[in-house]
This record gives structure tokens, C-alpha cells and sequence, in this order.
């Protein structure tokens, strides 16, 4: 039986090394980077495109067009598009986020050429019909009310508009309204023209040739042109918010600050300081707040960052009398 009261040896830790990713520009001019990984016959293909809320010019609009994506096509419902993906054993995620909109597929390599198929449809002949994309508009208007009840999920929203001002679009916070304003032929421009701008493919898992070929042959993006650039300024007028909520058992606590980015020569130094701080459930924040005081379940500092912008974060979840 192993004695838990011995420490294992210690030795030199053997690392041989990242392995090599792959990369090729497609005739369409995508990026393709793979990597052969894994035993499992799974495969996992990931696009992502330039256009989220940064590009935007009207609020939610890249986030409602790369939801409409599995909405319809000219052949198939939103019910058939979900159900042929479940029946080939595939599992879909479309990610917009700040910066970029993502779209992924976790396959079994024996079905890749009908996803990759399937995907094809999906992005070059979505038809956006207006029932879905009423029924779409009312599910994000009920979300984004859901979340403003959740003090944690409010609390990083409010945090992000103390950093970097409500206009700039990293502490923009949508609203109901905001859903409400946006048409379905604001959609369908941006469909058009923006959604798939400088597109980056990204496969992984237990590949062959074959698989290749498959997004050579079988994938084929639409164009977009750029958007106008956007000055990279921002302003906050508030930098400590504090909202209170009757009857509340918890307040969610967030502080942040600005950092370097990943390729300023402090970022690791800052890795390796914000490891110690709060960076692991060892670190000097848990042991402080959690262990010592028990006035939270748990407590965390990591880095965020975002294409044009890198911001520190502390937060926690602690019992309202020891806010």
C-alpha cells in the first residue's frame, strides 16, 4: 500500500518539447494549422473569424448573426441542421466573442467529410428566417435579464465598464433594448459583408491526409471586406461601482487593472507573480480569505486578455456580513 506520508523522489523533469503544428494557406485564402494529437478517432475543427464586438457598428449584431448560422438553410430547418449533426455523432459551438467568432465542431474522423459537408451548408447557405430570429431576439432579452440578477455575472459586467467606459467596446453592456433595436437585415448585412473576415481553421486530433483534403475540398468560406478601424482609446468616469441588492446572501467582488500583454517582456514575470498571489487554490489570496478567515467558498486572480487590451482580475463570491 502507498505510505502518504513519504514524499515522492524528486528528479529533473523531462519535457521534450511542444509539438510541431502545421500550416498552410488554402486557395481561398484561409489559414489552416493542424496538429496530429491524440489515439482516439475524434476530431475537433475550429473557425474563427475576425468580426465580434469589436467590429461591430451597431450593438449584438455579430453575436445574432453567428447565432442565426444553424437557424435554417435553403434544404434544411434549425431542426434538421441540429439532428443531423447529433446523428453523425458531432457536437456544434458557435462562440462570438469580443474579438473574433468562433465556430466548432467535435466529430468521429469516420464522419468528418459529411460535418465538414454539413458545416459547408450551414455557413454559405444560411436563409435567416424571420420566425427564428424573433424567437432568437426574445431568448437573448430573457438571458441578458436572467444574468443582471446574477450578482456574479453582473459584477464582471459592471467591472469591465469600470475599466474601460461604457462607449468603448469591451465595457459596452448589452440590454434588452439593445436586442430589441437590431433588425433582421442589419443580420443579414453582416452576414454578407463582415461575419467571415480573415478566417483561421484549426484541426486537431487523430488526423491523416485524408482529413486534410477533406477542408480542402469540402469547406469553402464566403468573402467579407474590412471594417473601419477603431481608434483604440477608452475612458472610465467611474472606477469603483457598488451596487446594492436587498436581501441579498452574497456580494460578488471584482477588482482589476491594466497589464502587460502576451508580447510585452514583463508578461511572465507578471504569470509568475499572479501565481503566488491568487493564481492556484495554494496561493497567498485562498489562504488568506479562504483558509484563515472562511469568508469565501473560493477566491482567484488570473489574467484576461483581449486583442487590444489586457486587464489583472481578483474576484470572489463572499458572504454578504463579510463584504
Amino acid at each position: 500500500m502507498l505510505d502518504r506520508t513519504l514524499a515522492p523522489p524528486a528528479g529533473e523533469i523531462a519535457f521534450e518539447g511542444l509539438p510541431q503544428v502545421n500550416e498552410k494557406i488554402l486557395e481561398q485564402g484561409a489559414s489552416l494549422f493542424w496538429l496530429n494529437a491524440g489515439d482516439q478517432p475524434v476530431v475537433k475543427v475550429e473557425i474563427v473569424f475576425q468580426s465580434g464586438i469589436w467590429y461591430e457598428q451597431k450593438k449584438a449584431i455579430s453575436w445574432l448573426t453567428a447565432k442565426m448560422l444553424v437557424e435554417g438553410t435553403k434544404s434544411k430547418s434549425a431542426k434538421q441542421i441540429t439532428e443531423g449533426f447529433e446523428k453523425l455523432g458531432a457536437f456544434l459551438e458557435i462562440s462570438p466573442g469580443f474579438d473574433d467568432v468562433s465556430v466548432s465542431i467535435y466529430g468521429l474522423k469516420r464522419n468528418f467529410d459529411q460535418v465538414i459537408g454539413l458545416l459547408n451548408e450551414m455557413v454559405n447557405e444560411s436563409t435567416f428566417p424571420e420566425q427564428e430570429f424573433e424567437i432568437l431576439k426574445s431568448n437573448r432579452k430573457d438571458q441578458i435579464n436572467l444574468n443582471d440578477n446574477k450578482s456574479n455575472l453582473y459584477a464582471s459586467k459592471k467591472l469591465r465598464e469600470a475599466i474601460y467606459g461604457p462607449v468603448f467596446p469591451y465595457g459596452q453592456a448589452l440590454t434588452p433594448e439593445d436586442i430589441e433595436a437590431v433588425c433582421l437585415n442589419d443580420v443579414k448585412e453582416y452576414y454578407q459583408d463582415r461575419l467571415f473576415f480573415k478566417p483561421q481553421i484549426y484541426l486537431c486530433g487523430n488526423l491523416d491526409n485524408s482529413l486534410i483534403r477533406s477542408i480542402e475540398d469540402h469547406l469553402s468560406l464566403p468573402s467579407a471586406v474590412d471594417s473601419v478601424g477603431k481608434k483604440i482609446e477608452f475612458k472610465s468616469v467611474d472606477k469603483s461601482i457598488y451596487v446594492e441588492r436587498e436581501n441579498s446572501l452574497q456580494s460578488s467582488i471584482r477588482m482589476a487593472w491594466l497589464i502587460p500583454d502576451k508580447s510585452h517582456k514583463d508578461y511572465f514575470d507578471y504569470q509568475i507573480a499572479n501565481s503566488l498571489l491568487g493564481g492556484y487554490f495554494g496561493s497567498r489570496l485562498m489562504k488568506n480569505i479562504r483558509e484563515e478567515k472562511g469568508y469565501t467558498y473560493g477566491i482567484h486572480a488570473y489574467p484576461v486578455h483581449l486583442k487590444h487590451s489586457s486587464f489583472g482580475l481578483i474576484a470572489a463570491d463572499v458572504v454578504a456580513s463579510h463584504t
